[in-house]
This record gives structure tokens, sequence and C-alpha cells, in this order.
């Protein structure tokens, strides 16, 4: 994540659009420092059932959309479990984004693990379109003739 939001940062300057499809990561272990210099984790010192402590990682959307101009615009994606376009609708805004497309996890047939998906499109403006279920790369052609009229 901080890679990817270094590279991203030296881009989007002289970048017109962002195309945002999903966080990198949200978390990542934290690992002590003495590990990260080199050092093993033993079993002995971790015990028998060792507690993972997690820590936020940078939010490269979050971040670069802080720096928006004027000539820039940023397509935003959402997995949600529940209330899509009012999630949706507070992180396109919380995110700076023009567009987001919105989509609950979890439905049969559709999503991380099929070839389909079912998507709501929603714009800054209010608009918005629901999408059927249909394939990934048909649903990637509606989202950029959506934004193209943006």
């Amino acid at each position: 994540a901080n890679e990817m939001l270094d590279v991203c940062q030296n881009i989007w300057p002289s970048s017109t659009l962002g195309c945002f499809t999903a966080a990198v990561c949200d978390f990542k272990p934290n690992i002590p420092a003495n590990v990260e210099a080199g050092e093993k984790l033993k079993k002995e010192t971790l015990g028998a059932c060792p507690c993972l402590q997690l820590e936020a990682t940078p939010d490269v959307l979050r971040t670069l959309s802080q720096s928006k101009k004027d000539n820039q615009r940023i397509i935003a994606f959402a997995a949600e479990t529940s209330e899509l376009k009012e999630n949706a609708t507070k992180k396109m805004s919380e995110k700076n984004a023009d567009m987001i497309v919105a989509n609950i996890v979890g439905k049969p047939n559709t999503g991380f693990e099929s070839p389909n998906n079912t998507v709501t499109l929603l714009e800054k403006s209010g608009k918005s379109m629901n999408l059927p279920a249909m394939p990934k790369a048909d649903i990637a052609w509606r989202i950029w003739d959506s934004f193209l009229q943006l």
C-alpha cells in the first residue's frame, strides 16, 4: 500500500482521471521492529496462540482525492454488505469521487467469484443507474459510457 501510494502520488498531479477499483489492502500486520530487521518470530516467544495485531494502511484514494484539481475526475468502487446506496454515497462524498460503482458482495452468481456482477452506478449529481446481472466486461463498458456523459 505504501509503495502504491508513492507511485500514485507521483503520477496523480499530471493525470486527469483516476479509476480506483479497490483498496490494495485496508490493514497489515503490525510487525515488531526486530522482525522487520530480519529476526524470526519464534514459537517460544509467541506462545501457542499468538495474537496478531493489525494497523491501518494508507488510503490511496482518500489521500489522492484531497489534492484533486478541477480538471481531474475520480471513479471509485464500493463493495458493500448492506445499505448499498447509503454507504456508497457516503464513500463517494468522503473520497471526493465523481462516480462510484457499488455492488453487494455475497450475492449468489455475482461479484468476486463470478464472471458476472450486478452494480449500481451513482454520480455526484445524485443520478443513479442500476445495472442488472451481466458479464463484468459489459459492466466495464457501461461504466465508461456513463462516466463520459458526466
